[in-house]
């Protein structure tokens, strides 16, 4: 994508980037889940204050940048700048399906090929959430 397509409303960019996608070393992803994110107007954004700091200053630079960010201690979060420099706007991508990749995704994740991800029924059911209810007598 050309950088002027992120040169606007994070709202108008959003739902235009659901379903592109992204390829980052030998993996493609569709992006599934997006937030729109509006700086200063926007309680949940990291540029809700209005003012660059050391670790925000790409979310004011120019559209089409990322800012990456480390959260809980365990994840990096990956945000693509929109708007105008120093409006602070952005979009954390949320959500993606793997394309291309699934085995360097899952060494990656879980030090295992993608087969092994699901290979037993008890590692199916471990990928999934499930709930067992014990039926009353």
């Amino acid at each position: 994508m050309e950088r002027i397509f992120f040169e606007r409303s994070p709202v108008e960019v959003a739902p235009e980037l659901l379903g592109s996608l992204l390829t980052v070393e030998h993996v493609t992803m569709r992006i599934v889940e997006v937030e729109a994110y509006l700086g200063p107007h926007d309680q949940a954004a990291h540029s809700y204050s209005g003012r660059p700091t050391k670790r925000t200053a790409p979310m004011f630079g120019p559209a089409g940048h990322i800012y990456v960010y480390f959260t809980y201690g365990m994840h990096h979060c990956l945000n693509i700048v929109c708007g105008e420099v120093g409006q602070g706007y952005g979009i954390l991508l949320r959500g993606a399906e793997i394309i291309t990749g699934h085995d360097l995704v899952a060494d990656r994740r879980f030090g295992k090929p993608y087969a092994e991800l699901t290979k037993t029924e008890q590692k199916i059911s471990s990928t999934v959430p499930l709930n067992y209810v014990r039926p009353s007598d």
